[in-house]
């Protein structure tokens, strides 16, 4: 493919769509600087070429630089605002920011939830954003409840039960929109979890990982990304051992 838009190029150096396409080649190939030249050059050609900023946002995301990836996303979608993807992306792009505060990314989650919320309303079976919305209104029922940070005897399901009723009616919509998404099965055990539904948290840890999901690594991404808060949700939560041998 990158010999046939180099020709495409070569005929036609004002080519904009050929840069583009010669961009998400690279991008598949995780040659992410090459794949960004390429955009730059689409984008200088044709400023208006909304397709070339929102692949120019994925690519600066997979880099992990989600505030760049933001100012991507915000023109494509000055461009075409008619995209539920861009403001899918754009969603996960402050979600992944808030991620990375966790306990102070309270802002980031609630503008995540805002383009979730028009990515639906303009393809009401978008299966990706309610998960991804789901997993963002639980998140923000953790900050709301505090956990895993205050004591063993909180009921943080009441605490953020606001959120994480959100979340359940997501999850459940996005399981009927894609049954075999393993990861909607795994966000919605984390909301079991913190429900002490042990019974429910089993069989959708088992769905996942019946569908090929890395449960334990993606327990130890939810949990912080670090041992100390693994330890302290697994503690603070209480599981029964059939549970802990499924995540450890």
């Amino acid at each position: 493919a990158i010999v046939d838009f180099n020709e495409a190029i070569r005929l036609n150096p004002k080519f904009a769509e050929a840069y583009c396409n010669h961009g998400l080649t690279y991008g598949r190939k995780g040659d992410y600087e090459r794949a960004i030249v390429d955009f730059n050059e689409a984008i200088r050609l044709n400023p208006k070429f909304a397709n070339a900023y929102y692949y120019r946002g994925l690519t600066y995301e997979r880099r992990g630089n989600h505030e760049r990836a933001i100012v991507d996303f915000n023109e494509a979608i000055r461009l075409k605002p008619s995209s539920a993807n861009t403001y899918h992306k754009r969603g996960n792009a402050y979600s992944k920011l808030g991620f990375a505060q966790v306990w102070g990314g309270k802002n980031h989650f609630e503008k995540a939830i805002v383009n979730y919320d028009k990515a639906i309303e303009l393809n009401p079976n978008f299966a990706n954003a309610y998960n991804h919305r789901g997993l963002t209104h639980y998140y923000l029922g953790l900050i709301a409840c505090q956990f895993p940070n205050a004591s063993k005897e909180v009921d943080y399901f009441f605490r953020g039960q606001d959120h994480f009723k959100k979340a359940m009616t997501d999850y459940r919509k996005a399981i009927r929109l894609k049954v075999e998404d393993p990861k909607v099965y795994f966000n919605r055990a984390l909301l079991w979890l913190i429900k002490k539904d042990w019974e429910k948290a089993k069989e959708d840890l088992v769905r996942a990982r019946d569908r090929d999901f890395d449960i334990v690594h993606s327990f130890f991404i939810s949990c912080g990304n670090n041992e100390p808060d693994v330890s302290r949700a697994i503690a603070v939560l209480e599981c029964p051992s059939d549970i802990m041998r499924l995540l450890r």
